[in-house]
């Protein structure tokens, strides 16, 4: 009887420690797992800053070498678009709050702004007539979201109407940085959504009817 009952608790003992086992190996696999995700998605957001930081330095070396070939805006252009595009890939990835992704958003700005100039330069110096247009949205809260998104597809709209001569440059309105603040400035925005058309008309757009009239 003895015996069996010393049969018994060992292996009672036997089976609670293979479940310790099984429990700490599953913990150890889910941290490995875990830590592996979050260095893979630095690794990525790590990659795209450096990938922004360099297209800032080309815009800034097309700008310095300007000339009034197309193919140097059509290239810029390309650099531009493509860092809008993964820039909103991770946005939908790591959320539009995450502070990664709000730290990109300022080289982008950066990037932006180096566009523009190019755009600018352009029309002052080769006659090349684009609709230059400054989009000012948020994100900080649902009520401007929803606002700054119906906004956002009236000027995709807009774009749609004559994409080679129309340039909108999309701008938080709430990112901190000192070229965003000296934009705000600049153009007297104090609330979003709004839009800048060719660096002199600041308006709220209701509808597309009120962009035709810069075709």
């Amino acid at each position: 009887m003895e015996s069996e009952v010393k049969k018994e608790r060992e292996m009672y003992l036997g089976r609670i420690f293979l479940a310790f086992i099984i429990s700490t190996a599953v913990f150890v696999m889910f941290f490995v797992f875990a830590y592996s995700v979050s260095y893979l998605n630095y690794q990525k957001l790590s990659k795209q800053a450096n990938v922004l930081d360099n297209s800032i330095k080309e815009l800034g070396g097309a700008f310095e070498n300007f000339s009034c070939d197309g193919r140097m805006l059509i290239k810029a252009s390309e650099t531009f678009d493509d860092a809008a595009q993964k820039l909103n890939l991770l946005e939908k990835r790591f959320g539009k709050s995450d502070e990664r992704v709000l730290e990109l958003k300022k080289r982008y700005s950066e990037l932006e702004y180096r566009h523009f100039k190019i755009t600018k330069k352009f029309n002052e110096e080769c006659g090349s007539g684009y609709v230059i247009v400054f989009f000012f949205y948020s994100n900080r809260d649902q009520g401007k979201e929803d606002e700054s998104e119906r906004m956002g597809y009236i000027l995709t709209a807009f774009e749609r109407e004559d994409a080679d001569k129309i340039m909108i440059y999309a701008l938080d309105f709430d990112l901190k940085t000192a070229l965003i603040d000296s934009l705000k400035g600049e153009y007297n925005i104090t609330r979003p959504p709004m839009i800048v058309v060719n660096e002199k008309d600041v308006f709220y757009v209701r509808n597309l009817r009120e962009l035709e009239k810069y075709l």
